[in-house]
């Protein structure tokens, strides 16, 4: 019977040895190369992508935060996770909007709570867009945004995060007033509400 000389069986051993080590580097650098966790979501970091992307891009509106559940009554008819619209909810139980007030030099601020969006509407001669508070949840945030120009509209902006930030994935026509009779009725609410394309939003306020 053939029996291994004890140098082939030492080099089998280093070969074996130099195997896993190389394994083990592969599979240090892969799990070096990923990404590092997200940090925990912050409200201030949603309200930062919808402010930019949203509110100051609409140019001369009047801009209030106060708690809002977009006239939902607790039921949320579109295909929202039922735990974030859970986190809305319970987000804009409160009494208080978001601050803000670090966004006062790009746009006018309102906080007179005595007072509705029709009334700021009319004392200040401008579109007044009221934004609710976020509720989030892992990677995904929701918020009510009220517009109150040449007709009543809200919409539902869903919100989703990766490496780079928060990014507006969808939004969801939540309520509107009528339109009077007079008016066209063709609207932009058959069109599809799925982004990539110019804000809904964006437009109500600009065509006031």
């Amino acid at each position: 019977m053939y029996e291994r000389s004890p140098r082939r069986a030492l080099f089998v051993k280093f070969r074996l040895a130099a195997g896993a080590a190389l394994l083990l580097v592969f599979a240090g650098g892969i799990y070096l190369m990923r990404p590092p966790p997200l940090e925990p979501p912050r409200e201030a970091d949603i309200m930062a992508s919808l402010f930019s992307g949203f509110v100051v891009p609409m140019g001369d509106v009047v801009v209030l935060s106060r708690p809002s559940d977009c006239r939902s009554e607790g039921v949320m008819k579109e295909a929202v996770p039922a735990a974030l619209f859970e986190r809305f909810l319970a987000a804009n139980r409160g009494d208080e909007g978001f601050d803000f007030s670090q966004y006062s030099d790009r746009v006018r601020l309102v906080d007179d709570p005595d007072k509705s969006a029709w009334a700021l509407r009319a004392e200040f001669g401008a579109p007044v867009i009221s934004i609710s508070r976020a509720g989030y949840r892992n990677e995904d945030a929701l918020v009510c945004v009220e517009v109150f120009g040449n007709e009543e509209r809200a919409f539902f902006v869903l919100l989703d995060r990766d490496f780079e930030g928060w990014h507006t994935a969808r939004e969801i026509t939540a309520w509107r007033a009528p339109r009077p009779e007079t008016l066209d009725s063709g609207d932009a609410e058959d069109e599809p509400l799925f982004v990539p394309r110019p804000s809904l939003i964006n437009r109500e306020a600009k065509e006031d």
